[in-house]
């Protein structure tokens, strides 16, 4: 399993698709499944909440095969470091609990 961040941005959605349509089997962490396309719902295991979230991304990693990780964009953050070191400090921490094999980020 493949599990994709953001799948309703930008970037994310694109992997979404062409994940889908090699036919792997693909897990979401989305804070609004609603911004999922329809056949998304149908095909994916969705996973509601954020990546800021250390149960939700640990719960989403299990079993996963591969990680496309993608940190959301905050345009108001006051430390883009902070900001960021925030996020993937929780994915580096689940990733190594979940013993994922392959990131993308």
């Amino acid at each position: 399993m493949i599990v994709i961040t953001t799948p309703t941005g930008t970037i994310g959605k694109q992997a979404l698709d062409h994940v889908l349509k090699a036919g792997e089997s693909v897990c979401v962490i989305v804070s609004d499944p609603t911004g999922l396309a329809l056949e998304g719902h149908k095909r994916v295991e969705v996973i509601k909440g954020s990546t800021d979230d250390a149960e939700v991304v640990n719960k989403a990693f299990a079993g996963a095969s591969a990680v496309f990780w993608v940190v959301p964009l905050d345009e108001g953050a006051d430390n883009l470091e902070r900001h960021y070191y925030k996020f993937n400090k929780i994915a580096a921490d689940a990733i190594k609990a979940q013993n994922v094999q392959r990131i993308t980020a």
